[in-house]
């Protein structure tokens, strides 16, 4: 099945008839476990040729595609720019794209507090993107949700502060995530939204020893197109992920090359 999945994707990225029909309206992001990039590389696709990415949270990243009628084809940064999409617009680009493309979700409440949502169109993990989906989401469970995406085509959610919901959403992601061995299976890691953005919860979440100080840091990533992305650690907000190591060992499992990193005055 994996021979299978990467010969296809090779044969996608090269030039063929089908590179005319990447259009702007076409992109949209998909969620992927970090390995993936890895697996591409291990089946030999040269760099040039893997999708254009950013990480999310943890070991999951988004890779940008464009759906068309009968497959996705994964964005490389050469794509990107035949179909006139800038790597800086990319991401609000694909977002706007994916609104669009959205099949209404719907909701189902186990007797745990467990959320499972739905939409039929195997986009349910993307919806970890969507502000406008969150927002109501947080109105009805609180501003502590945490969620799990086991597959492309699951997501769970419940309130943080319920043991019993989470519990549910623990066993029923490990129930999701190996009950069908395919390539479309994530990750059981948990994550809280807080601010907008996700961040990982509870056992997936590395602290920093107490003995340690941890610094605030400023670094500068480049990804495989060539664009540099720059990232503060900020130590007081920060530290329940990890130390800054851990999160430079994150951000090289997404793809992107370390620059540089400067330590900063926590209080400056």
């Amino acid at each position: 099945m994996l021979n299978a999945l990467f010969n296809r994707f090779k044969k996608m990225t090269e030039t063929d008839p089908l590179t005319r029909m990447l259009q702007r309206e076409k992109l949209i992001p998909r969620i992927k476990h970090v390995d993936f990039l890895k697996e591409l590389q291990a089946y030999g696709i040269p760099e040039r040729q893997h999708p254009a990415s950013t990480p999310l949270c943890g070991e999951l990243l988004v890779i940008y595609a464009f759906d068309l009628p009968e497959q996705f084809i994964m964005a490389t940064p050469d794509q990107l720019a035949q179909a006139g999409i800038a790597v800086s617009e990319m991401p609000a680009l694909a977002l706007q794209n994916l609104a669009r493309r959205m099949p209404p979700t719907t909701q189902h409440v186990d007797q745990h507090g467990c959320v499972a949502i739905r939409t039929g169109g195997e986009l349910e993990a993307t919806l970890l993107l969507s502000d406008s989906f969150w927002e109501p989401m947080q109105a009805s469970l609180g501003d502590a949700i945490v969620a799990a995406v086991p597959r492309r085509d699951s997501l769970l959610l419940c309130d943080s502060r319920d043991a019993r919901a989470l519990g549910q959403l623990d066993s029923e992601a490990q129930r999701i995530f190996t009950g069908t061995q395919d390539a479309h299976a994530l990750s059981v890691q948990k994550m809280l939204r807080r601010n907008g953005h996700w961040e990982l919860f509870g056992m997936h979440s590395r602290n920093a020893p107490p003995e340690q100080t941890v610094q605030s840091e400023l670094m500068i990533f480049k990804d495989a197109s060539g664009q540099y992305v720059t990232m503060k650690y900020d130590a007081t907000s920060d530290a329940i992920n990890g130390t800054p190591e851990d999160v430079v060992e994150d951000m090289k499992k997404s793809g992107l090359a370390l620059i540089s990193r400067e330590k900063l005055d926590p209080d400056a």
